[in-house]
């Protein structure tokens, strides 16, 4: 599946998805037809690239003239974006000085940037791409570990059992710690917002970490691999984190059969499968496959008594294929709280027939609540209809006929879809309630309107 959850928020990982860039090994950023380039006198070669006032993104161009001349880098404050690859291989730039307006910076945008000694990184910039400063030879480096302003790029010396981050630091890399495997414990800085993805991966022997309050994002990944991590706090702040995050922590607590780290629901263990869960009270995440069997091949939800669990209210997020192919799970509640439903979270649960969205649903991701055989009814609290990447949601079997209306596929297969994976059809499907007064905002919306015949109006106060 393409669409997920996390990809709605990899800008806040670096990632620039919005436009459409030409990517080459190396080549002048070309963001606008008036840009504006300054030579210095230096063998007849540019040296000094300048941009003019009114561009906002810095994006990439197949010419390779530049890469090994120019020395400096003036970007102008317009500038929002800094798009993937966009400085890669300018082997001679040693400076360049940010704007202000900077808010993110994409994959691999001075990868390969050999000869950067400085470069500083503005207070607005919320996130850093995968492996923005990776072959940046150059960069400062304090007390073994390399860094490019407030943004710990990597890791040098890996021979340390203990590390103390310096502080001002806001950032932590992709992959700044991986497979350091002698550390046993780390010492992060008040004001840290970001740990990148798989930032901390296969540090065998790290047993806790304590995470400042200011974390607002973790990586997918970030801590998968640590066998002997025991100990972890999810600050309140962090609202994204990435997938498989703690895969593989089997050191992490266990209640109930399940595994937690915080208020992070990791997974249940295998082998236990539980008849009945109730879910630890102040747990905010579900993670992605937490019940589902994708690990598990020879642990399949095939039991043939039912099950059942019960979801606290301070749960905000349900994460891709939480609970996926839970063919006996016969009763679920979704309360108040929960912001997001990821993709797949409850596909292929055959014996749910009636779902409650509540009221503080935002988004639900596609095939949430496909092959739920038995699915006739779906009651949504929301007054504002949530927002759908398609009207792949409640769809349930798969089918050579009964063609529907293109719109299923519309953002989510491409156009040619309906040849391409045959047709899905919703004839079990009865009806989808939602407040009288939002009917018409549901029948009109992206990805809801395709149901329009099954939505009902309805009083949720009675």
């Amino acid at each position: 599946m393409k669409h997920t959850l996390l990809a709605r928020v990899i800008a806040l990982f670096g990632a620039i998805a919005t436009t459409a860039f030409l990517l080459a090994s190396c080549g002048t950023p070309t963001p606008a037809s008036n840009e504006i380039l300054y030579k210095t006198s230096l063998n007849g070669k540019w040296k000094t690239l300048s941009y003019d006032e009114s561009i906002t993104a810095i994006g990439k161009s197949e010419e390779e003239e530049l890469c090994d001349t120019i020395v400096s880098i003036i970007l102008p404050n317009s500038v929002v974006r800094i798009d993937d690859e966009a400085f890669k291989n300018y082997t001679a730039l040693t400076s360049i000085k940010l704007p202000n307006s900077l808010t993110d910076i994409g994959h691999r945008a001075f990868e390969g940037c050999k000869s950067l000694t400085t470069i500083n990184i503005p207070k607005g910039v919320i996130g850093i791409g995968y492996k923005a400063f990776e072959g940046c030879s150059s960069l400062p480096v304090i007390d073994g570990i390399v860094y490019a302003d407030d943004c710990l790029v990597r890791v040098i010396d890996t021979t340390h059992t203990s590390y103390k981050i310096q502080e001002g630091t806001r950032f932590i890399c992709n992959d700044a710690f991986k497979n350091c495997e002698s550390m046993t414990d780390i010492t992060l800085p008040k004001g840290l917002v970001m740990i990148g993805i798989e930032a901390f991966e296969l540090c065998k022997k790290l047993t806790s970490i304590t995470l400042p309050e200011s974390v607002t994002t973790i990586g997918e990944k970030a801590f998968a691999g640590c066998w002997e991590l025991a100990s972890i706090n999810i600050p309140k702040k962090v609202q994204f984190v990435g997938n498989d995050l703690f895969h593989g922590c089997t050191s992490l607590p266990v209640i109930d059969g399940v595994f937690y780290a915080d208020t992070y629901l990791v997974g249940y263990k295998s082998g236990s499968r539980p008849k009945a869960t109730n879910i630890k009270n102040g747990t905010r995440f579900i993670a992605n496959d937490a019940f589902s069997d994708r690990y598990r091949q020879n642990d399949r939800w095939t039991d043939s008594y039912d099950h059942s669990i019960t979801i606290p209210e301070t749960v905000e997020h349900i994460g891709d294929r939480a609970f996926k192919n839970w063919q006996y799970l016969s009763s679920i509640s979704i309360p108040e709280g929960v912001k997001t439903i990821g993709e797949e979270a409850f596909y292929h649960c055959t014996d749910i027939d009636t779902v409650t969205i509540p009221s503080s649903v935002t988004y639900i991701e596609n095939l949430a609540f496909s092959e739920c055989e038995e699915l006739t009814t779906v009651y949504c609290k929301a007054t504002t209809p949530p927002e759908l990447p398609s009207s792949l949601i409640f769809v349930y079997y798969y089918s050579e006929s009964d063609k529907i209306v293109d719109e299923f596929f519309d953002g989510y297969y491409g156009e040619d879809s309906a040849k391409e994976v045959g047709v899905y059809t919703l004839d079990d499907l009865e009806a989808i309630y939602v407040p009288k007064e939002s009917v018409d905002a549901y029948k009109n919306a992206y990805g809801w309107k395709v149901y329009s015949e099954k939505i009902v109006g309805h009083d949720f106060e009675e």
